[in-house]
């Protein structure tokens, strides 16, 4: 906002003169933020989710969150400062860990107050307040050398052995307790059967569980419940790397392990995935690649015989709709990001393209939010109402068809450790025989044509037999490709 002041000038001339000062607009935030669960325990780590939402009309700059805690809570990590575009919500999250009770305090009400600050101004923060509940463990785990005799190496194919002792140390026999075990890298598990306990396979390969297992209150008193982890040490790694050369890559087939040695490797897998992979990381490299964000993306697909938007514009289309391939959404009051119209990008797209639309409702959110872990269901009822909310479609009851995909990592974000990323780089760069290329390969916002040419740059340099990466890393830095409004 401009505001004119009239300001008289005293001098010989006696003649007035008037400027143009420029009034700094108030940056106008709302924040909520919610804990993991209600009810957290002693010992245990619990997970703020903070959404902060800029209700002005100009970008929140140098947004910080602040995490006012409770004496019984001490802080593990809180995010860095970022920026807020106008109407949109960014998530963080803020993480604490539980200290222990006295043992004579069964439970405790506490209260976690969460400031979001835009710019250091304090008259322009929101708080939000997260109540919990804290009670005492209800299990204590100890873990024990039980196979190795301390021994200070165990050579490849050798086994490890570990004691972990359970006890309940509630007032009532625990039921349908699920115990997971994160087994050191490079190892797997020996056996699925340990005593009593049966291992289950997770979605993490490092990871095993028991599930269902109950825990007496008199038997545990006496010497807790034991469980025996035996992982086996594997030859190689996921990637081997040595001597500035990616040696060979590790994968699975057929539950068997595979090891596939190579001359060449063109990597387009997450940089976090790829460091994470290889051995021998430098410490800080290795926390580089791990900070690197990513947001997340989900994905609707609704059939509806029409759109109750019109064309408006003089470019024809099959049945007059709309002629955009994207929509980019602005109501601040929809979760919705963006809409794709499949019958403009072809005919061939649609299987009744004279008498149906696809569409397709673009959701930026990242794994594990509540958005995220909607069912299909929720999700596509979800979508639905806000293209009714939008005035887009008359009725849920218009959507013939449905389909709703996620997608991981989608969109390589620029904050967190992405500021050190030229280290990151400089070190991969050392593996003369790595290269790097894609959109998540180089952890960049390339669109698919500048993913597609940092390949053909690859594949250039390998024909050429040139050392030197930086053309490969240098597509689309050059500042002259932009999209057009």
């Amino acid at each position: 906002m401009n505001s004119t002041y009239a300001i008289k000038i005293e001098d010989k001339a006696q003649k007035a003169a008037t400027i143009t000062l420029e009034t700094p607009q108030k940056i106008e935030i709302e924040v909520s933020a919610k804990a993991i669960s209600d009810t957290i325990y002693e010992e245990q780590e619990v997970t703020f989710t903070v959404d902060v939402t800029n209700k002005s009309n100009v970008t929140a700059k140098n947004v910080s969150i602040e995490a006012s805690l409770p004496e019984e809570l001490g802080l593990v990590s809180k995010p860095e400062n970022f920026d807020i575009e106008a109407g949109k919500t960014v998530t963080k999250t803020i993480t604490a860990k539980v200290k222990a009770l006295p043992e004579e305090t069964k439970q405790k009400d506490i209260t976690t107050t969460i400031k979001a600050i835009p710019n250091g101004k304090e008259d322009q923060a929101k708080t939000a307040e997260v109540k919990n509940v804290i009670k005492q463990a209800l299990i204590k785990a100890t873990i024990e050398d039980a196979y190795s005799d301390g021994a200070e190496f165990i050579y490849e194919g050798g086994q490890l052995g570990y004691k972990t002792t359970i006890t309940n140390v509630s007032d009532e026999t625990l039921t349908n307790v699920v115990i997971t075990s994160k087994l050191p890298e490079g190892t797997k598990l020996n056996t699925k059967e340990i005593g009593v306990y049966k291992y289950e396979a997770t979605e993490d390969p490092d990871m095993m569980k028991v599930e269902k297992i109950d825990i007496d209150i008199k038997e545990s008193e006496k010497n807790g419940s034991i469980i025996y982890i035996i992982p086996k040490l594997e030859k190689g790694q996921t990637i081997n790397n040595s001597d500035g050369k990616i040696r060979s890559v590790v994968y699975e087939k057929a539950g068997e392990q595979v090891e596939l040695e190579g001359d060449i490797f063109i990597s387009s897998m997450p940089l976090k995935d790829l460091t994470a992979g290889m051995n021998s990381v430098p410490e800080n490299i290795a926390a580089i690649a791990k900070g690197l964000p990513y947001r997340d993306f989900v994905t609707v697909g609704l059939l509806v015989d029409k759109l109750n938007l019109k064309n408006q514009t003089n470019i024809k289309t099959i049945n007059n709709i709309v002629p955009d391939c994207w929509i980019y959404v602005q109501d601040v009051d929809v979760k919705l990001g963006r809409i794709q119209i499949f019958n403009n990008w072809s005919p061939y797209l649609v299987k009744d393209i004279d008498h149906k639309v696809w569409i397709g409702l673009e959701y930026f959110c990242n794994e594990g939010d509540d958005f995220y872990n909607m069912s299909d269901e929720e999700c596509i009822r979800f979508a639905s109402q806000e293209l009714v909310k939008m005035g887009i479609i008359s009725d849920e009851k218009a959507v013939l068809d449905a389909h709703r995909e996620k997608v991981k990592k989608a969109y390589p974000a620029y904050f967190d450790t992405y500021d050190q990323i030229d280290e990151l780089v400089d070190y991969l760069n050392t593996y003369d025989n790595l290269y790097c290329v894609g959109r998540n390969g180089q952890h960049r916002y390339n669109n698919m044509d500048h993913s597609m040419v940092t390949s053909f740059e690859a594949v250039d340099n390998i024909i050429k037999d040139r050392k030197d990466k930086s053309n490969i890393w240098n597509v689309n830095t050059e500042g002259e490709y932009h999209e057009q409004k």
